[in-house]
């Protein structure tokens, strides 16, 4: 490397934005298709020739905003996140996934808090003494008594 040369520099052109673009609805199709058992990001790209790692830098690739199907490419990362978040819901809530695990990879992989919003989007504001009596009745419920109640709402639902 030459002095005063950056790294960037170095790195791979593979990853274009046409090719990132071709991939993401590659791998959009693969988690909304019928049947689809993704549960996760290691899933969607164990068979295909890069890792997870590419992922987040495709997301945080300042170069891509300037495209003009940027808006698209953005969008279906969203859905493909939200989707393997609320499948990894549906398993911890069905009692197919440990809780516990659950929620851990919640907090760590999608930085999510217990309301299921993103920590950083969380606007500031007072909280109400209904907020916080709901908080405490949260704070109370265990994984189990959640669970019956997530099982409850299905069967009154199907009735």
């Amino acid at each position: 490397m030459v002095k005063g040369q950056k790294y960037e520099m170095c790195k791979p052109t593979k990853y274009t934005f046409e090719y990132c673009f071709n991939e993401v609805k590659l791998l959009f199709d693969m988690v909304y298709s019928e049947g689809s058992k993704v549960l996760s990001l290691q899933d969607m790209v164990k068979k295909r020739p890069y890792s997870v790692q590419r992922w987040s830098e495709w997301k945080k690739n300042e170069k891509f905003k300037l495209e003009p199907e940027y808006d698209d490419f953005s969008e279906a990362i969203k859905k493909i996140e939200e989707e393997l978040e609320n499948r990894l819901d549906m398993l911890a809530l069905s009692g197919q996934v440990n809780t516990t695990m659950a929620i851990f990879i919640k907090k760590t992989k999608y930085k999510r808090i217990e309301h299921g919003k993103k920590y950083n989007e969380l606007p500031e504001k007072e909280t109400t003494d209904q907020d916080k009596e709901i908080t405490e009745i949260e704070d109370s419920m265990t994984a189990t008594e959640a669970s019956k109640i997530y099982n409850e709402m299905i069967k009154n639902s199907k009735e």
